[in-house]
């Protein structure tokens, strides 16, 4: 009967092998259950990681946005300041180009006149030169009339030579 009580090797062999294959398992469960416990943490580290980077970039965009927005704006302002500049001076190069028009209307109104003027004088040139004489018949008149009078009769015949000329 002590042999009924003796395990047989072949049954030992079984159970040790089984020992060892449970033990297997149950180590690679528990390395499994640590692997998804630590893997948890980092997912969780993962998620903070993102949420408190994602933050700060949105606050530094925010920032850039805001600054943009503010040279947006004034260059807006500037972009009004110049086109109303523009539009000044574009009004004052028309009222220039106006009183240029009226100048040179002006101009062309004293021009009229003044070839007027210088045609008038022309005419009135041409009607009293008859009644003007030379420096020559000037003296001719005069010795004419400066004549003595005993010679009478020569004074007609010079008066009448004179009033030829």
């Amino acid at each position: 009967m002590a042999n009924d009580r003796t395990p047989k090797t072949a049954t030992v062999i079984t159970n040790m092998r089984l020992r060892r294959a449970s033990m297997s398992v149950e180590f690679w469960k528990s390395l499994f259950d640590v692997a998804a416990v630590v893997l948890l943490f980092l997912t969780f580290a993962a998620g903070a990681g993102v949420l408190i980077t994602g933050n700060i970039i949105n606050k530094r965009q925010d920032v850039k946005l805001r600054k943009f927005d503010s040279d947006l704006t004034k260059a807006k302002s500037d972009v009004a300041s110049q086109e109303s500049r523009a539009a000044a001076l574009e009004i004052e190069a028309a009222d220039a180009k106006s009183a240029q028009q009226q100048v040179q209307i002006e101009l062309a109104k004293q021009q009229t006149i003044t070839a007027n003027a210088e045609k008038d004088l022309a005419t009135l040139r041409e009607r009293i030169q008859p009644r003007l004489i030379s420096p020559r018949q000037r003296a001719l008149v005069l010795l004419c009339y400066k004549k003595p009078r005993k010679q009478q009769g020569q004074r007609g015949r010079d008066l009448a030579r004179c009033v030829a000329i």
